[in-house]
């Protein structure tokens, strides 16, 4: 049995639902996003909040299991919000929805402790398998931001090599310099 259709990967859906609270300033998105999970089955939506002040506050209140959060907000952002509740609530599993797809972006939501990272206008079926997998300690990165994210990690690993080179070289000079 596969989960909603979505990954392929084999693995039944949790017997209870995962309990997801919806943040988004525009209410019509985060209306429409609340109505979408709640039909899929195996998601409880337990509540929706418009920033990231009352998404703190709500996740104290209701304990999710998932936040699924915006990224940019009015009072208090998506990645503050998402260190606050991350610091607070450690089971707590954030999933960044956000329109915007630069790697900067997506790197600041992970450090700040996003469990994955989707764009808005994904799929149903992509949103449920991120937050069931969430649930299981997966995370996700939407595929169009894969590459850009995987770039810029392998460059700032290729700049960590060099300059762990760079001070082996010194090492071994100074060393080289006391044996004289």
């Amino acid at each position: 049995m596969t989960r909603r259709g979505g990954s392929g990967n084999p693995q039944a859906a949790p017997a209870e639902p995962v309990r997801v609270l919806v943040v988004d300033d525009i209410q019509q998105v985060r209306e429409g996003l609340a109505r979408v999970l709640g039909q899929l089955g195996g998601i409880e939506v337990v509540g929706t909040a418009g920033d990231g002040l009352e998404a703190v506050e709500l996740a104290g209140v209701t304990d999710p299991q998932v936040v699924v959060m915006d990224l940019r907000m009015p009072n208090m952002g998506g990645v503050e919000a998402t260190r606050e509740i991350v610091a607070r609530q450690a089971n707590v599993s954030v999933l960044m929805l956000s329109a915007y797809g630069d790697e900067s972006l997506v790197i600041e939501a992970l450090m700040a402790g996003a469990r994955g990272y989707l764009l808005k206008g994904a799929p149903a079926s992509e949103l449920a398998d991120a937050i069931t997998g969430a649930v299981a300690g997966e995370a996700r990165i939407a595929g169009q931001v894969t590459r850009p994210l995987l770039e810029k990690l392998v460059e700032t690993l290729g700049r960590e090599r060099e300059t762990h080179e760079v001070a082996e070289e010194a090492r071994r000079a100074s060393e080289h310099q006391r044996r004289r």
